[in-house]
């Protein structure tokens, strides 16, 4: 057997395929074309938010040099700060909230959005020094954010999310030219924020 085919084999699976139980896609987010992003599920239902292949971070020419949490004049993700096994004062976050603004080497900003609904548990502060992560290992070291659902939430909070094929056929049909509809805009769940949402646990507002 070649050298390489058997490195092949016993090479350990990506991280994403190792640990997480569904892959779920959420793509022009917010309307905006080609701006997918992806939200991985483990097993124990804390939810990976990145950004997915096709998103112009990862496929044009630019390259990111920017990443900011402070994502409105009254929000930063990173005074998120979750206390104990209920994860008290967590920020309470709904499909359309941001978790950061990304500045690529030309101007252009993208904001990322959480694209379910969920307390969240920890952004990527690694990506302020090194936003070229979210290029290089979008789906290691440059996650987004880790979101967690309430637990009445766990089995529905990512269903309006597409699984691989749904999301294949989708940017299949794209490329095409060929009419699609999004799963983002939703209409944004105005309830019960979660324990904890006060003070330094203000909702994710529907940012930019």
């Amino acid at each position: 057997m070649d050298p390489s085919e058997l490195a092949a084999l016993v090479r350990p699976p990506p991280v994403a395929e190792r640990y997480f139980v569904r892959h779920a896609y959420c793509p022009d987010v917010k309307g905006k074309a080609r701006q997918d992003q992806f939200v991985f599920v483990h097993s124990n239902r804390v939810c990976m938010v990145g950004v997915a292949a096709e998103h112009p971070i990862r496929t044009g020419a630019a390259r990111p040099v920017k990443v900011s949490f402070d994502v409105t004049e009254k929000v930063n993700r990173l005074s998120n700060k979750p206390a104990g096994k209920t994860k008290r004062n967590s920020q309470w976050l709904t499909e359309l909230s941001p978790l950061c603004i990304v500045t690529c080497d030309d101007g252009t900003e993208y904001t990322l959005s959480s694209c379910m609904r969920g307390m969240l548990y920890e952004v990527n502060d690694r990506l302020l020094a090194h936003p070229e992560l979210l290029v290089e290992q979008p789906e290691g070291e440059g996650y987004v954010a880790f979101i967690s659902p309430r637990k009445t939430d766990a089995e529905t909070c990512t269903a309006h999310l597409l699984d691989r094929e749904a999301y294949h056929g989708y940017t299949a049909k794209r490329a095409r030219g060929e009419p699609t509809t999004p799963p983002l805009p939703l209409p944004v769940h105005t309830g019960a924020r979660g324990r904890g949402s006060g003070g330094a646990g203000r909702s994710g507002e529907d940012g930019p």
